[in-house]
Parts: structure tokens; C-alpha cells; sequence
């Protein structure tokens, strides 16, 4: 029989061999955010289905007493693949990127040349979530929000108290090893303040739809109609 201690080795070894320095595509990205989040969502804990099914190593290392609890996840983009996207590039004439870069700087106290170093896919804008839960935050139906003066330390928000109240109220996020950098507070803090913003404005349904909407297209829209909200945002 292979010790506990050999599996979790083989295991750990197996784990860091995969990872992708630079990843240039969502499955890389989502490979990356799913060694450091430890194959498990980061709100809730729920193992990822794929890695559980298809990692013996992994299963070894859970063990079956009791079972543990598998769902299906996604990577999370914190800030949104189509906005980064048109970023990157070098699409700033387009109708809607000053809007967009408006919002980052002055809210978030980001810079968008950030995403042209790092890229789109870096770990401080990734997350495992559930398959579900991953529309919830989409669709600003949940948030988090950074706790102060507690590195890595969140609370939960949701638009109506009944919104995956399966979620921990408080959140603290670890790394499975300490050289992998964890999502960025600031980018979830303005994720937060857009989520709020658009809830008191009462713009809970346009956003939806238009959320939907550029999910399905995949890309900012061409005529500046997504700039609207942005613009609102900005004032």
C-alpha cells in the first residue's frame, strides 16, 4: 500500500507540472484557477466534477468517508472577457472604451495597461465557481465584498437575501501554494460597487439582458448601446 503521505506528493508534483505560465486560452486559464483554488469552487467548496471524475490522484487524496461534494464549475472572468478583450486590443475608438476606461480608473483604481502586462487570463482575475453560481455573479445577483484591513477576506452580498443563501456569509480565500496570487480585491471591489449601483438605479433587469446579450455575441456591441450603462456607472 503507497502511504498517504507519497499519494499527496505524487499529487502536489502532478498539480504544479501543470500549470500554464502565461495561459492564452480559457481552458489554460481555467486548468490555472482550478490547481490554486484546489479543484473547488471558491464560495462554496463543491469539488470540480471534471478533475474529480477524471484525477485518481485527486480522489485519493478526498477519500470517500465521508463522500465529498462534487458539482460542475467554471473559471470566472472578475472583470468581464469581452471588456478586457477590446483592451487589449487597442480598440480604445471604439464608442464604448472610454466609458470602460473611465469606470476602471476612476472606481477601481485600475490600469488598463494592467491587462496588456498580464493579460486577460491571469490569476488575479480568476476564480472557480460553480456552474450556476458563476450567473449569479454575472448577472449581479451576488457579489463580494472586500473586508478591511483582512488580506484576502470577503463578505458576501446578494440582491434578495434568498440568492444562493447556501454561500458562506464571510469568505477567506487560500492558495494551494503560496507562490500562486489569489483574485484581486480591487477588481471585485468595483464588481461590488457596479452591483450596487445597478440595484439601487433599479437597472437589475437592463443589465441582465444586456449581459445575456454580450455573452451570446461574445464581444462589446459595435453601435455603443453597452456603453449606456458603463456611462451611467461613471456619473
Amino acid at each position: 500500500m503507497i502511504p498517504q503521505s507519497s499519494r499527496v506528493d505524487r499529487f502536489q508534483s502532478q498539480r504544479s507540472n501543470s500549470v500554464t505560465s502565461t495561459p492564452a486560452t480559457y481552458s489554460e486559464a481555467k486548468s490555472n484557477a482550478l490547481i490554486r483554488d484546489n479543484y473547488r469552487c471558491m464560495l462554496t467548496g463543491k469539488i470540480d466534477a471534471t478533475a474529480y471524475i477524471y484525477r485518481p490522484a485527486l480522489r485519493e487524496q478526498l477519500g470517500n468517508n465521508p463522500p465529498p461534494d462534487v458539482d460542475d464549475t467554471e473559471c470566472w472572468h472578475i472583470l468581464p472577457e469581452y471588456v478586457i478583450s477590446g483592451i487589449q486590443n487597442n480598440q480604445e475608438n471604439r464608442i464604448d472604451c472610454p466609458a470602460i476606461l473611465k469606470v476602471l480608473e476612476r472606481f477601481g483604481g485600475i490600469s488598463h495597461h494592467e491587462f496588456n502586462e498580464h493579460g486577460l487570463h491571469h490569476w488575479s482575475n480568476l476564480m472557480t465557481v460553480q456552474l450556476d453560481l458563476r450567473l449569479n455573479l454575472d448577472r449581479l445577483g451576488v457579489w463580494l465584498d472586500p473586508v478591511k484591513g483582512l488580506e484576502n477576506t470577503y463578505t458576501i452580498g446578494r440582491r434578495h437575501p434568498g440568492i444562493r443563501s447556501d454561500v458562506p456569509a464571510t469568505i477567506i480565500f487560500t492558495a494551494s501554494a503560496p507562490t500562486l496570487p489569489l483574485p484581486d480585491r480591487r477588481y471585485l471591489a468595483l464588481h461590488a460597487a457596479c452591483a450596487r449601483v445597478v440595484h439601487l438605479s433599479g437597472a437589475s433587469e437592463a443589465i441582465s439582458l444586456l449581459i445575456d446579450e454580450q455573452a451570446r455575441i461574445g464581444a462589446l456591441l459595435e453601435d455603443g448601446s453597452s456603453a449606456e450603462l458603463l456611462g451611467h456607472l461613471c456619473m
